[in-house]
């Protein structure tokens, strides 16, 4: 059967905040994250969110807390950044909003937080 399960961005927090959750039943984890929103669409993120989080329960052979810190901090940074980078290129062209295009995130730009995630938001232990 499954042994871990995430549900990465759901709608049980506030209008500041989604909330993830995950479950490892291999070491008897369950945690819960505070994920910021952003005031922005953006496409790729499930992608993103699955690549990464694949990737770190590997490497730390099954930390769910782990895992998903690396990856919802690696997440804030490439989101941030992207979207840093299409308000800019909005601005430049005359856009009221960013362009589809210019929002594409900025995994390329981020390959050393993706590697290197910073610990700014911790995921608490509910199990």
């Amino acid at each position: 059967g499954v042994k871990t399960v995430i549900l990465s961005s759901t709608e049980l927090g506030d209008s500041e905040h989604l909330i993830g959750l995950a479950s490892c039943r291999k070491t008897n984890t369950t945690v819960k994250v505070k994920i910021p929103k952003f005031p922005a669409a953006f496409v790729g993120t499930g992608d993103l969110f699955t690549a990464l989080c694949t990737a770190w329960l590997y490497k730390t052979e099954g930390d769910v807390k782990t895992a998903i810190e690396n990856t919802i901090n690696t997440m804030q940074v490439i989101l941030d950044k992207t979207l840093t980078h299409a308000t800019l290129a909005a601005s430049k062209t005359g856009d009221g909003a960013p362009t589809p295009a210019q929002m594409e995130l900025k995994l390329i730009q981020s390959k050393d937080v993706i590697e290197n995630p910073p610990k700014r938001i911790a995921a608490q232990l509910l199990q």
